[in-house]
């Protein structure tokens, strides 16, 4: 069986639909977003030019990079275009008004 260690990281009404912003849980930096109702968490710093994805946008289910416009998928973190690169992402539950991130990475692609 997998522990988890949920950590609290925002309340719901921080993150608005198609918003990202940073949050940090264990030490770890987090960009934390809204696709729609569902949101997801990858680390903070894109992997092309360590752009800043907590300035990023949201469309159609990808986080857009500030600097480069490299896009990431928001479920999976894969890279767009070039499949050999891919975020780290960790899970998210909501739970009450608290939005929860678990401070263990999934495996990357996945």
């Amino acid at each position: 069986m997998l522990f988890r260690k949920w950590r609290s990281v925002a309340k719901v009404g921080d993150v608005a639909p198609g918003a990202v912003i940073p949050v940090t849980v264990d030490g770890i930096d987090l960009a934390l977003g809204r696709d729609g109702e569902r949101y997801f968490a990858t680390q903070r710093t894109c992997v092309h030019r360590a752009g800043d994805l907590s300035q990023g946008t949201i469309r159609r289910g990808e986080l857009v990079c500030p600097q480069h416009g490299w896009r990431f998928s928001t479920e999976t973190g894969r890279l767009v275009s070039v499949m050999d690169h891919c975020l780290t992402v960790y899970d998210v539950r909501v739970r009450g008004d608290q939005i929860e991130v678990d401070p263990v990475p999934r495996k990357r692609g996945r």
